[in-house]
């Protein structure tokens, strides 16, 4: 397992928030935004307020962002009907409009998405000595499996790794439009917003849109990976499992990876290596 839950503000968000924050201050922005369903938004306001930049967060209503909530009254916070895409698209307009620096999933700067998570890569071969066979990575947009990816194809390319994990995609059953397609064997499609229940579990993964949806699944696709839909109670069971043989604990939607790894199927699984990326911990 690959535990994200040691950065900053407790997920892998704070790998990119803190480059978008380096390159908003670069570029002489007094401001940035973003929309989230709270972790990414719990980052970008820590990473902001370093560079003594100002955030605004837009947030679905009925979501629980208590990592968010945790900054108090020095958060900039403005709720939103719908899913986090919703709150993207608004956010997104609010950057045009006001000329702060836009951290959204699919900006103009998401170029520093993919750095960014492409060091996860780097990292698991730094530790493990190789890439692995597989890696299982949770997938709400589809942004960190992306740039994991890209980490991984860049190393092969420079002939320090010999192959590219076969990569396993995760979200809750009906709740995520790139775990969805690769199941129907489809290209990328969107789901019908009306069909998706958000919980506080799922809220992380599930929506009806993914930003990166389409070159998650290209880069499944490629990787000759694939994509496994995790219930809840089976996030609740590796949640529990990793807390007892490790002491960590985590997200119900990054025990969700290992979860998945636990349901390869074992004529491709058997003795070989498998990461899962779990993103992040719980709120203290």
């Amino acid at each position: 397992m690959k535990y994200e839950g040691a950065n900053p503000t407790g997920t892998q968000k704070d790998r990119i928030a803190r480059l978008h924050a380096r390159r908003a201050y670069r570029m002489g922005f007094e401001g940035m935004t973003v929309g989230t369903c709270g972790n990414y938004g719990a980052a970008i306001v820590k990473a902001a307020a370093e560079c003594g930049i100002g955030a605004r967060v837009y947030v679905p209503s009925g979501f629980h962002p208590q990592r968010l909530l945790s900054f108090g009254k020095k958060l900039d916070l403005a709720r939103t009907n719908g899913f986090v895409e919703d709150a993207i698209t608004i956010s997104t307009a609010y950057a045009k409009d006001e000329g702060v620096y836009d951290a959204n999933p699919g900006s103009v700067n998401a170029d520093i998405d993919r750095i960014g998570y492409s060091r996860i890569a780097e990292e698991i071969v730094s530790q493990l000595g190789a890439a692995p066979d597989f890696i299982a990575v949770p997938v709400g947009n589809g942004t960190t499996l992306v740039g994991i990816y890209w980490g991984f194809k860049e190393m092969a390319s420079r002939g320090l790794i010999d192959s590219v994990p076969r990569f396993v995609g995760v979200a809750p059953p009906g709740t995520n439009p790139i775990v969805e397609s690769f199941l129907r064997g489809s290209a990328y499609v969107d789901l019908d917003p009306g069909k998706i229940a958000i919980t506080e579990v799922n809220e992380p993964l599930a929506g009806y849109h993914s930003v990166d949806g389409a070159e998650a699944l290209a880069a499944i696709r490629a990787s000759r990976g694939l994509a496994v839909p995790v219930t809840e109670p089976e996030m609740a069971l590796a949640r529990g499992k990793i807390m007892s043989l490790s002491k960590v604990d985590v997200l119900p939607c990054s025990a969700a990876a290992v979860a998945a790894a636990w349901r390869l199927p074992p004529r491709s699984a058997r003795n070989k290596s498998v990461v899962a990326i779990a993103t992040g911990r719980p709120v203290a």
